[in-house]
């Protein structure tokens, strides 16, 4: 005979243990042990097995149905039941006085235990008692595996599934858990007892006495007595959090402790990104409200969501980075210091209505008697000093800015706090001199000269064109579809192939709204200048489709109406025909895109573009012969896998064909795009 259920009880290893049954069982061997997850455990046994369980498995368990999951059991002669003493509902304590009775029929020891004793602490226990050393840590490794791996597949809430696993670490462990940010900021925590972490002095790197795939640090508080087990865990390379294990009840188990990193990490990198998609959606929303582009009800319908009022009184505040030296574009390290800037920002201000937009970090401060406009403008100039200080500390070039919005009432203006595009020209307008243009820059919007100047410039340019007629307005149409979805794009266009079924509905749609926005203009007796058809690609859609949205295109805004200028973006030589092409012909548009981003056929495969060079000269010339003498195309600068000799032979190659405008863009790294989500976050993974 083996290890019984007699030799546990009396190992006097575990003082709670207690039999509450008759001792008719307690010579049945303990050939395994399990805990009871699931209401059919039964399932997943070998036979045997000594089941531990504080019956909260079966809380949904109908009385006839735990009936016969005991039966079951009883097939598969397990030696017995260890079982937590906090059945708190009723339902549970019936189900217990049926295990009781059942238990007692079939000779099945009960061993009732105190709420405070670890079923993980009996497992190793056990486990030591049937196994050489060896296999038995492979069991306990395994069981532990099972057990976490239950949580991360079975919970489909992210926070849910971290609170599981922090209780499950916390009894396998025997110990309290924490998780804390970079800051030391309590993030989660397996007590009640929050505290922040620092990094002490002491701390030292620990080697456990196993073979281990992890570096651990450790540490011992001032004015305490035990150790803190720390594991640095990198979200991302992004977000920097500590894995933090008290070492005050028990021996620290780092046996159990690798699979717990493996499934922390899991469960942390969920949860981080549905954070970052919730807060992208609200971000999305929250962008939307400011720059004027939902309608009333929207903008009703998003301000409940964001807890704003109609009766406050707002400002909106928006904080710029740029790089110095004019580089134009940001490293990736960068835009780091940016994610870090914004954690720096939400020190000083409340975190609720801060959101960031790659360079640009936009706070909607909510104005109170406590505070006067001076002393905001005060505590702004003391944020902008720290910010930048921190900036120059940490090495990196760039310029923090400040740009201070108007006092609005009502989250309905405030678009109007939030416009600052013009301020410049405005400045210009009203007949300033440059030198108190940029007096009002470094004072009113914390801008340095150099950046004060540029926007000077920058107005000046704009000047030429900017419409001066208040009722004169530009009309932009876009189509979300595309042939295929190029690997940078992030804009809201997905590929026609696979989304067939949307096609239709979303050209009624779009007609309808062509038909209310025909309404609006005319109401107002709004004058047309020029009408741009972008996307997506409009020609993506089949010929009689993109004839059918043409004319009603037309009917709207284009006959009769003088226009300066008519543009379809065709875009994808893939999605030009000869029949779209005298389509557009018949409806008067003037200037059409062509754009082939590289003349090269590698590149062009690789980002999923799905056509060739040559189609490019082929669609271009078939579009000259039919009368097209204002065609513009479109090339992409930092392709992957491209130099100046691939730059140069795109360059090479459109010049050829002599199209009247270029316009040249240096490749993006945008949040929404293939690029970002294949590139930057899996590497981040790897």
């Amino acid at each position: 005979m083996g290890y019984t259920v007699k030799d546990l009880l009396e190992s006097n290893n575990f003082s709670e243990m207690q039999l509450i049954s008759d001792d008719s069982g307690i010579g049945r061997e303990i050939k395994g042990v399990r805990i009871i997850e699931v209401p059919d455990m039964e399932k997943f046994l070998g036979g045997g097995e000594l089941l531990l369980t504080s019956m909260r498995a079966y809380e949904a368990t109908e009385e006839d149905a735990f009936l016969y999951h005991l039966k079951e059991f009883d097939k598969k002669q397990v030696s017995g039941f260890i079982v937590k003493c906090c059945q708190r509902t009723e339902h549970l304590k019936r189900l217990f006085d049926i295990l009781m009775e059942f238990s007692q029929e079939h000779h099945l020891p009960v061993i009732e235990i105190p709420e405070n004793l670890y079923f993980w602490k009996i497992i190793k226990y056990i486990v030591l008692q049937l196994c050489d050393i060896e296999t038995a840590k492979l069991k306990y490794f395994k069981m532990t595996h099972d057990n976490l791996s239950n949580i991360l597949l079975n919970v489909i809430d992210s926070r849910e599934s971290i609170e599981r696993i922090f209780f499950l670490i916390s009894t396998m462990l025997g110990n309290p858990v924490g998780i804390y940010n970079a800051d030391g900021i309590c993030l989660f925590l397996s007590n009640s007892e929050t505290q922040d972490f620092r990094i002490e002095k002491n701390i030292t790197e620990y080697k456990p006495g196993i073979i281990t795939r992890y570096q651990y640090l450790c540490q011992k508080r001032k004015n305490t007595n035990y150790i803190e087990y720390i594991k640095k865990l990198n979200i991302f390379e992004r977000q920097e959090m500590y894995f933090v294990v008290s070492e005050q009840n028990e021996p620290l188990d780092f046996v159990a402790l690798e699979n717990i990193i493996i499934t922390l990490q899991f469960s942390l990198i969920r949860h981080v990104m549905e954070e970052n998609l919730e807060k992208r959606y609200l971000r999305d929303l929250e962008y939307r409200l400011l720059n004027g582009s939902l309608s009333n009800d929207e903008e009703n319908e998003v301000a409940g969501m964001l807890g704003l009022n109609d009766a406050e009184i707002y400002r909106v505040v928006t904080f710029r980075m740029d790089t110095m030296k004019n580089m134009g574009k940001f490293t990736n390290a960068q835009i780091k210091e940016i994610e870090l800037v914004e954690n720096e920002i939400i020190r000083y201000l409340p975190r609720e209505h801060i959101f960031s937009q790659t360079n640009q970090i936009v706070y909607i401060h909510r104005e109170t008697e406590q505070e006067t406009g001076l002393e905001f403008r005060k505590k702004l100039e003391k944020l902008q000093q720290t910010i930048q200080e921190f900036l120059v500390n940490k090495g990196v070039e760039i310029d923090f800015l400040i740009g201070i919005g108007k006092t609005v009432t009502g989250y309905h203006e405030l678009k109007e706090s939030f416009k600052s595009s013009k301020i410049a020209l405005k400045y210009l307008e009203e007949g300033k001199t440059e030198e108190e243009i940029i007096k009002i820059f470094e004072i009113k919007h914390l801008a340095s000269k150099k950046k004060a100047k540029l926007c000077i410039e920058i107005a000046k340019t704009e000047e030429k064109f900017v419409n001066k007629e208040s009722n004169s307005i530009a009309i932009y149409i876009g189509m979300a579809f595309c042939p295929t979805r190029c690997f940078y794009c992030s804009f809201a266009a997905n590929t026609i192939v696979g989304n067939k079924k949307l096609v239709n509905p979303y050209l009624q749609a779009l007609i309808k709204e062509i038909s209310a926005m025909k309404k609006y203009v005319n109401d107002r007796k709004l004058n047309i200048e020029s009408v741009y058809f972008g996307g997506g690609t409009p020609t993506a859609v089949n010929n009689e489709e993109f004839e059918a949205v043409m004319k009603e295109v037309y009917e709207a805004f284009v006959k009769d109406k003088n226009l300066k200028e008519f543009t379809v973006e065709c875009g994808r030589p893939d999605s030009i025909t000869s029949e779209k092409l005298q389509t557009m012909k018949t409806y008067d548009v003037t200037r059409i895109s062509i754009n082939p981003q590289t003349m090269n056929d590698d590149t062009l495969k690789m980002i999923g573009r799905g056509h060739t060079s040559a189609q490019v000269i082929e669609k271009f010339n078939l579009a000259r012969s039919m009368g097209f003498n204002d065609i513009n195309m479109d090339m992409i600068i930092g392709l992957p896998g491209e130099g100046i000799k691939e730059v140069l032979h795109t360059k090479n190659e459109i010049l050829k064909l002599k199209p009247d405008s270029l316009t040249v863009h240096g490749l993006s790294l945008k949040r929404a795009s293939i690029l970002y989500e294949n590139f930057i976050l899996w590497n981040q993974r790897l």
